[in-house]
């Protein structure tokens, strides 16, 4: 066959046209069935927002991974994809990173929302779950992925802070690396204190930088504590945790022996002022009462009960002045104690009436304080009378102690009682007519009130005047010469003795000086000397310093009898002239002398 190569050709032309047509015809199913089977490979892979774009059996992949690994992982799925030959990575990229690692919720009754970052779609579908489980929650998520060490334990501190909401009927949440950040209001004090226990016990890798959990709020706001029948009930509220303990503490300090009933919850909307002091001022006055209660509303106490001890109603309002600023005690509803026997008591003194024991009512207390400034001498009253039940029966003990007091009027000092009805009056009246017109008063008692005993003594008569005896007649001089013989004549029947060691005249020597001042006086001279001498025990200088400190002070004692001083002279010779010998017991004693010598 010969060779035509034109008429080749124009057979190629057709052949050419229909392999287009047949290429075209079916590269669309391809490309769309690679790019199907690339989109579930990349759907596998962790990456946020995966897309594919095929041209022929080349891929395009993109979207931002979740770690560093991530990107390698989708090309790997795309290149494990049946019939692609290249693969253009691109478009892979990395989420962004979060600095600092911050996430937070907040709820407001049924709506929470959640915001800031988390690290992959598992924690995010995770962190939704925590919201959703709170009863009707209406979750809106905010979150955006991204990347950061913290965001490995952000599910648990998350889970965990959308719990302590879920205790919160509103409030938000906040997380910053690792540290969380807590505010809102309880519904009740139940799921405050639930909320407040659960930051004791954070998860691993949470720490809490803020807390601000509000407990709900009562109005009036009331504290009440009851001690009874072997118990100390406490209900109502404390404004914290604290406050609470410290309440209870108290308590169990105050009633050891009482079992504690804490029904106390933590509430917000306390008064003004030290709350904690005014509800331990409450316990510490009921701790004194039988059947003690309080009420503290709002800034007001209310104290009932009955009497342990007299003057119970007295020594609470006076301890009532230490009551804290800005609260108030309301008019305190305490039976008085019954006393038996009922007694009450005055005395009277030279500036004062002082009243002790009972008195049925405040106003019988003040009735009886009147009656009583109007006998006292200067109008002074010591009113210690206590409020008391138990006064006799049918007896007006405010008038029966204002006559008592009555008797008083009269006496110059003394005492009035009452034991019961019984008077008893005793003490001393001024004069004679004092006593008769007290002796009258006593004969008209009050209606039930009897007299026990009346010990009233009258001042004794005025001593007779006693007549005046006749002028001694003044005692007759003695001459210079015979001077020397009285003195000698006086010292022979006694002596002068000092305390052992000392200069100081012994009591039972002042008569015998009496008599030597006598002779003194009647002596006509100018000078006497006054010689104090000792034995030889001891050294020369201070045996010669005691003489004449034991002259002096015979001298002194004849000034005090009317010897003038400028008469006597005082000297001491120590041991230098004895009288006898030193070495016996009795002459060492006629040694230890005071002898008088006459001068001029």
């Amino acid at each position: 066959m010969a060779y035509e190569p034109q008429r080749w050709l124009l057979g190629l032309l057709p052949a050419g046209i229909a392999w287009v047509l047949g290429t075209a015809w079916t590269q669309g199913p391809l490309e769309a069935d690679l790019a199907q089977r690339g989109a579930a490979a990349l759907a596998g892979a962790p990456l946020d927002k995966p897309s594919v774009a095929v041209a022929g059996r080349d891929l395009a992949i993109a979207g931002a991974a979740f770690s560093d690994k991530g990107p390698m992982a989708a090309i790997e799925a795309a290149v494990s994809v049946y019939g692609v030959r290249l693969v253009d990575a691109s478009g892979l990229g990395l989420i962004p990173e979060a600095k600092p690692y911050a996430w937070s919720a907040t709820r407001d009754g049924a709506k929470i929302a959640l915001a800031g970052s988390v690290p992959d779609p598992t924690a995010r579908a995770a962190l939704v779950a925590s919201a959703k489980a709170i009863n009707g929650a209406d979750v809106a998520d905010g979150m955006a992925y991204g990347r950061g060490a913290a965001g490995a334990g952000i599910v648990g501190a998350g889970a965990f802070a959308l719990g302590e909401l879920a205790l919160l009927g509103k409030g938000s949440a906040s997380i910053s690396d690792g540290a969380l950040s807590l505010s809102g209001t309880a519904p009740d004090s139940a799921s405050f204190e639930k909320a407040m226990a659960a930051l004791a016990k954070l998860p691993e890798g949470l720490k809490l930088a803020k807390a601000d959990i509000a407990p709900p709020v009562a109005k009036p706001y009331v504290f009440a504590a009851v001690a009874l029948d072997g118990a100390l009930k406490l209900t109502g509220a404390a404004p914290s945790m604290a406050a609470r303990d410290a309440i209870l503490a108290q308590a169990k300090a105050l009633f050891p022996t009482l079992k504690i009933d804490n029904g106390l919850s933590v509430a917000g909307g306390a008064p003004a002022g030290d709350f904690l002091a005014a509800a331990g001022f409450g316990l510490t006055q009921i701790a004194g009462l039988d059947k003690g209660a309080m009420t503290l509303t709002d800034a007001s106490l209310a104290i009932s009960g009955g009497a342990k001890l007299p003057g119970a109603l007295e020594a609470l309002n006076k301890a009532a002045t230490g009551l804290a600023p800005g609260f108030s005690l309301a008019k305190p509803d305490i039976s008085p104690l019954v006393v038996k026997p009922y007694v009450f008591a005055a005395e009277k003194t030279a500036d004062a009436i002082h009243l002790t024991g009972s008195a049925p009512s405040a106003a019988a207390r003040m009735a009886i304080e009147k009656a009583a400034m109007a006998i006292s001498p200067s109008g002074k009253v010591v009113n210690d009378l206590v409020v008391a039940a138990g006064a006799p029966a049918g007896l007006d003990f405010a008038a029966a102690a204002s006559f008592a007091l009555a008797q008083l009027k009269s006496l110059a000092t003394g005492a009035a009682s009452l034991t019961d009805a019984a008077l008893s009056v005793r003490g001393e009246a001024a004069t004679f007519a004092d006593a008769a017109a007290h002796k009258a008063a006593l004969a008209t008692l009050p209606a039930g009130l009897k007299l026990a005993a009346d010990q009233i003594k009258a001042p004794p008569p005025p001593p007779a005047p006693t007549p005046t005896p006749e002028a001694a007649p003044a005692p007759a001089p003695i001459a210079r010469e015979d001077c020397q013989a009285e003195f000698k004549a006086t010292l022979s029947a006694g002596k002068i003795e000092f305390e052992t060691g000392k200069a100081h005249v012994t009591p039972g020597s002042m008569e015998l000086i009496k008599q030597l001042a006598a002779v003194a006086a009647r002596c006509q001279v100018k000078v006497i000397e006054v010689g104090g001498h000792t034995d030889n025990e001891g050294s020369e200088g201070p045996n010669l310093a005691l003489s004449r400190a034991r002259a002096e002070a015979v001298a002194a004692e004849l000034v005090t009898q009317g010897v003038p001083a400028a008469m006597l002279k005082a000297v001491g010779y120590g041991a230098s002239k004895p009288i006898a010998g030193n070495d016996t017991e009795e002459g060492r004693a006629q040694n230890r002398r005071i002898e008088f010598i006459v001068g001029e």
